[in-house]
């Protein structure tokens, strides 16, 4: 496929005006309004369990600034290498923002969510 092409890809100038709060106003459409007890808010969070036995993270931190494949992030956690990673929590930060980060994330999901009506796949 060639990439040469005559429409450009970026303009610096914008020609119309913007529309101030059309983004909140649709975003409203799907958190409240005259339906909000039967919209796709009303259903996404039923209950939560985010604590520590529940919910296990380790991360590990690509050196400098390079950009590994995704094999070799999986292999720093799988190979059972714990002093390349570390235990990872809620409220913890990464960064600077233009460094490479992998999370392992380990769910248990409880029996009572198991053995629900709600379409949750357990193995």
């Amino acid at each position: 496929m060639s990439r040469t092409s005559s429409y450009e890809r970026v303009t610096e100038s914008v020609n119309h005006p913007l529309l101030k709060g059309i983004t909140d106003k649709r975003l409203h459409l799907f958190t409240g309004g005259h339906f909000a007890s039967q919209n796709l808010s009303s259903i996404l969070e039923r209950q939560r369990i985010d604590d520590a036995d529940h919910v296990q993270m380790r991360v590990w931190s690509a050196p400098g600034e390079t950009k590994p494949s995704f094999v070799k992030a999986v292999t720093a956690f799988d190979d059972g290498r714990d002093e390349e990673t570390r235990l990872f929590k809620k409220g913890d930060q990464l960064g600077p923002s233009w460094t490479n980060h992998w999370i392992e994330v380990k769910l248990k999901i409880p029996s009572a969510f198991a053995n629900s009506d709600e379409p949750v796949i357990c193995t």
